[in-house]
Order: structure tokens, then sequence, then C-alpha cells
């Protein structure tokens, strides 16, 4: 295919056996992706994974390979959805850096004032090294903040905490960053983020 095809394989990781079948429709030029995946279930038991390839914004191809659950063996299809993961922080640099382009955004901004959108006000946060949080940091994973201290609350069981916390369903990105940055306030109550 040609150089020109954005490609996205989004990998979705459950802690079963893999079986590599794809699902959904062909695409005559489309067997190396099939082969690039089924090895990549293969060598890294992987269960589940789903692949979509455009073309000039146009959604090309969309298939599905191995299950998505343990318990059933339901098939992953081409509409199977799966948490993106980390490639959300690509994701997230190209569209930093677009803005950067822009001019409507500087890597040396300080990150704070864009979380008052979220309802943190900065000066409640007790730890004052958080107002000298950069834009670059944050993308560099350079800000000083420790997953293996504070846990990865994109994850069960920290996901379902927030949740509690927060008392709301589903739980998205906004409250589990407010719930994060809730835990740096003055006040041992997250009253300083309403």
């Amino acid at each position: 295919m040609k150089k020109s095809l954005l490609i996205l394989l989004a990998f979705a990781f459950v802690s079963c056996q893999a079986q590599a079948q794809g699902t959904g429709k062909s695409l005559p030029g489309s067997e190396p992706f099939d082969i690039a995946i089924s090895e990549f279930i293969s060598k890294w038991n992987v269960p589940g994974a789903t692949l979509a390839v455009a073309k000039d914004g146009k959604l090309v191809l969309a298939k599905g390979y191995g299950i998505s659950n343990k318990d059933t063996n339901a098939p992953v299809d081409e509409k199977t959805l799966f948490r993106m993961g980390s490639i959300n922080k690509t994701l997230t640099a190209v569209m930093v850096m677009q803005l950067v382009e822009q001019g409507r955004l500087n890597l040396d901004d300080k990150a704070m004032p864009y979380f008052a959108k979220l309802g943190i006000q900065p000066q409640s946060i007790e730890d004052p090294r958080v107002q000298d949080i950069t834009v670059r940091q944050l993308l560099q994973h350079t800000a000083g903040f420790d997953s293996n201290k504070s846990g990865d609350h994109f994850f069960q069981p920290r996901l379902r905490e927030v949740a509690q916390r927060q008392k709301t369903e589903p739980v998205t990105c906004q409250v589990i960053v407010k719930d994060a940055l809730g835990k740096l306030c003055k006040s041992p109550d997250p009253v300083c983020l309403a």
C-alpha cells in the first residue's frame, strides 16, 4: 500500500490466550497487515487486537483479530472497542504540537492554568512545585509525578476508587485529572476543586 496510508493500530490486552484469526472484510493488498498482526499476537501472547487503515481521510480497512472476552471467547470484530491506552500519548503530543504551530500554546507555558477548565484552582494546590510544571514537562513525563507511589488512575482498582470518590460513572479523563490533583489540595477534602 502507498506511503500516504495512515495506519492506526490499537491493541487490546486481556489476560487470555491469543487466536489471531481475522474478522471483517479483507482488502486486496492487506495481507501484510494480517501477517504483521498475527505475528504480533502470537509473539506477545496478545488475546485480541483491532486494525484500522485510513487513506485520504476515509476508512478503507477495519478488522478484528483474536478474542475480546476470555470468559465467553467472544471474537474481536471490526466494531469491537478497546481503551486506546498509551497511543493517547502520541495523539496528545500531535495535538499539542499542532496548537504550538498555530501559536495558541507554548511548550514552556505553565500547565496549571489550563486545568482551570476542569475546575481546578492552581492556588489551592499545596505543593508549590505544581505551579511550575510546564506543558513540555507533561509531554516528556518529566514533571515529577511518580506512578509507583500514586498508582495509575486509569486502571483498576484505582479507577473504581476514583469513581467512588468523585461519585460518577463513567469516569472521564477530566474526572481522573481532577481526582489526582485533588490529592494535592491544602484541604483533605477536595472542595478546593469545586
